[in-house]
């Protein structure tokens, strides 16, 4: 049962739920409540129900954090059958943080969006994510600019702004600019390709599409870089 904080000065229901808990421990039935705070701070809930709710195990149950999150959207759009791409699901973690329920909610939302449009939902990308989302998705995702991409980049990788801004292909400034144009894409969807690619210097679009493939692909395969992504981005977000 939810929510078993609105028993509180309800005498009658919680005379009904007394007999009804009794009923269901006597048979051996599992039970699971919740509440936004322990019994013992639920105001004018009977002595009764306090002892019999503090009986079970209490657990204090936190926020999920990103990688649960992307989970949970993975396990809710299995049963439809829908294959949405991995920058999809985490753009949605990253940006959906206050409840379950606001993730599947935005999940709903999309694929509701694309069958109604007759769209493909593997077909979503970013751009339209945040368009569909744009009333549920936090504010300081439209306040990151490309230099403030491009210095928490630099930031991590050693490396300066010029350096990263140099028509050069050298490994240690090659795959930060591919980081930072994934984020660029990520981070501020009204972007257009041609934009980002611009600002970096790249020749055009493809450049920018080839660098969201290998970080993708960075970020599936290597823990340790899946870390420091999620680092930068959180360091954006401040």
């Amino acid at each position: 049962m939810d929510d078993i904080h609105f028993l509180s000065r309800k005498e009658g229901t919680q005379e009904e739920f007394f007999h009804t808990f009794n009923a269901l421990f006597e048979n051996k039935k599992q039970i699971v409540l919740t509440s936004d705070r322990p019994p013992i701070d639920i105001p004018d809930l009977e002595k009764r129900l306090v002892t019999r709710f503090e009986s079970g195990l209490l657990c204090d149950l936190k926020s999920p954090d990103f990688e649960t999150r992307v989970a949970i959207l993975r396990k809710k759009a299995e049963p439809e059958n829908v294959v949405l791409s991995d920058a999809i699901f985490n753009f949605i973690a990253d940006n959906i943080t206050s409840s379950v329920r606001a993730l599947e909610g935005s999940l709903i939302r999309i694929l509701a969006f694309s069958s109604y449009n007759k769209l493909n939902p593997e077909d979503i990308d970013i751009n339209l994510a945040a368009e569909i989302l744009s009333d549920m998705i936090s504010e300081k995702v439209h306040s990151i600019t490309l230099d403030a991409i491009t210095e928490k980049v630099c930031e991590c990788y050693g490396i300066t702004p010029a350096q990263l801004l140099e028509k050069t292909r050298k490994p240690q400034v090659a795959f930060p600019r591919q980081v930072a144009m994934y984020l660029a894409n990520y981070l501020i969807p009204q972007l257009s390709l041609k934009d980002i690619a611009e600002y970096y210097n790249r020749k055009d679009h493809t450049t920018v599409l080839h660098a969201k493939k290998m970080v993708e692909n960075q970020f599936r395969e290597k823990e340790d870089f899946r870390i420091q992504l999620e680092e930068i981005i959180k360091n954006l977000k401040k």
